[in-house]
């Protein structure tokens, strides 16, 4: 890790497990973990608010990006058959660092990823866990196995890992090589990694006043810092209740469910450590970035038996150069040299803020790709790239700095332009009284049939009524084909 962080804490732990609602959202689904008495959990919680508080200045004024390493591990059949490809690792990687950048870490791979060709592990039961991974943990980097399914206690999950410990075993996370880039799975593990609950912890506790409420106001009850997910600036969720009081419909809840006050709940249905639709989306709050850097904090422990000094792999000389770019239609088309054997791989990020700030990850490219076309781009607005290994923390390429200009979409036409039939032979504009500022006839076919055409100008006025004509022929009279017309 690139930030030292030097605080001793002790603190306990359980697993977490997630599962994801793919279409029937109104079915309960359990979570699997270790059983837990409510007074552990009470325990557990009291002391790393404690820590919040204690650590909580040294967690947000240091500054800079904590870069963070992750060891994969891709299990694949004994006869090298299977696993998560290279292409949707860096893909994974992406997605993650992309929800990550607000709360200043970013991930990156510790050397090149391990494979387990082994056909035992391939659909993987976590009674295996230990056989598994004894002798294939590091002890410098995040453990993160991917395999082909996960079944835990007996039941088909999408991953699972362990709340913050100092204990070497809590180091691990995994997850299905199906989930892998489904935009939510791995940062929802890594979420619980950094300490995050769930949004409907302690939603169907037998016990009323475990609950979390809706309300916010303090003087009205308001107990979201000491139940559900600790967290102020996530609803209250009552996800794992009675199906017919928690509906949702499409990316609308719709259910009846009420707190001990009475009042309807409202959850985040696309928050990421929600077990709603992932096509709802997937974002963190304010919130609970800021209990990931105090997770951060206690994963960072010197007591703990891991820690996050895995070096960078590409550095030096052997970074990516030469990234250049050009502006095509609406596009820009990226490339760079590759300068090393050992990659796993490439991020490539953007910022429209400066040179040395406002960067976040565009791309993940597997090894030895060298090109990427950006189609996020937007017109008049000065893009400032960089490139690196995805198993590299910050040895960064030299940046490229490009402005764009006026974009446009490139139609779609079943006829080519021709002067008889298909083409747009008029264009008028008139002024709010009526007199013509362009008269523009007959002006031709572009290269390709289509084209920005600016040889006739006229400066318009904000606020002011203007009236256009475009005809296929001139003066409307004729046989033609049906055109379309854009104005900026």
């Amino acid at each position: 890790m690139t930030k030292s962080l030097q605080n001793r804490v002790f603190y306990w732990a359980y697993l977490v497990v997630l599962l994801w609602l793919p279409t029937n959202v109104s079915a309960q689904l359990p979570c699997g973990m270790m059983s837990l008495d409510s007074a552990s959990v009470k325990n557990r919680e009291q002391r790393i608010l404690q820590l919040k508080q204690q650590f909580l200045t040294n967690a947000r004024v240091a500054a800079g990006i904590s870069y963070i390493p992750i060891k994969a591990h891709i299990v694949r059949n004994s006869d090298g058959s299977g696993g998560l490809s290279l292409t949707d690792l860096n893909k994974s990687l992406l997605q993650t660092n992309t929800l990550f950048i607000n709360s200043n870490i970013q991930f990156y791979f510790c050397g090149s990823p391990d494979f387990i060709s082994n056909t035992a592990y391939y659909d993987y039961n976590n009674t295996s866990e230990s056989a598994m991974c004894v002798s294939n943990d590091i002890n410098n980097a995040i453990n993160i196995y991917f395999t082909n399914t996960i079944t835990f206690g007996g039941i088909a999950v999408a991953g699972y890992t362990y709340f913050p410990a100092n204990s070497s075993t809590t180091n691990r996370i995994f997850v299905q090589t199906s989930s892998a880039t489904d935009t939510r799975t791995v940062p929802h593990e890594l979420g619980h990694f950094f300490a995050l609950y769930h949004t409907f912890q302690g939603s169907i506790t037998s016990v009323i006043s475990g609950q979390e409420l809706v309300t916010r106001n303090p003087n009205a009850g308001a107990n979201c810092q000491t139940a559900g997910d600790l967290l102020c600036d996530t609803p209250s969720d009552p996800y794992g209740r009675s199906s017919d009081s928690v509906q949702v419909i499409g990316c609308t809840y719709s259910g009846n469910a009420r707190d001990s006050q009475g009042q309807l709940y409202g959850p985040s249905l696309s928050n990421v450590m929600s077990y709603y639709p992932i096509s709802c989306g997937n974002n963190f709050t304010s919130g609970q970035y800021a209990r990931m850097t105090d997770g951060l904090l206690l994963r960072s422990d010197p007591n703990n038996q891991y820690n996050f000094n895995c070096s960078a792999t590409v550095v030096g000389l052997n970074i990516p150069s030469n990234l250049m770019g050009t502006i095509g239609n609406s596009v820009l088309n990226l490339s760079f040299t590759d300068n090393s054997s050992n990659e796993a791989g490439f991020v490539i990020e953007r910022s429209s803020t400066s040179a040395t700030s406002g960067f976040i990850p565009i791309a993940g490219l597997a090894p030895n790709t060298t090109t990427y076309i950006d189609n996020s781009i937007s017109a008049f607005t000065t893009y400032y790239y960089r490139v690196k290994a995805s198993n590299s923390s910050n040895q960064y390429s030299t940046i490229f700095q490009i402005t764009t200009n006026l974009n446009y979409c490139v139609p779609l036409y079943e006829n080519t332009c021709n002067d008889v039939a298909v083409i747009i032979d008029d264009f008028i504009l008139r002024d709010a009284s009526n007199n013509t500022v362009i008269n523009n006839i007959a002006s031709g076919c572009s290269v390709n049939s289509y084209g920005n055409f600016t040889a006739t100008s006229y400066s318009v006025e904000v606020g002011k009524n203007y009236n256009f004509t475009a005809r296929a022929v001139t003066g409307g009279f004729g046989t033609y084909f049906d055109q379309h017309l854009t104005i900026w």
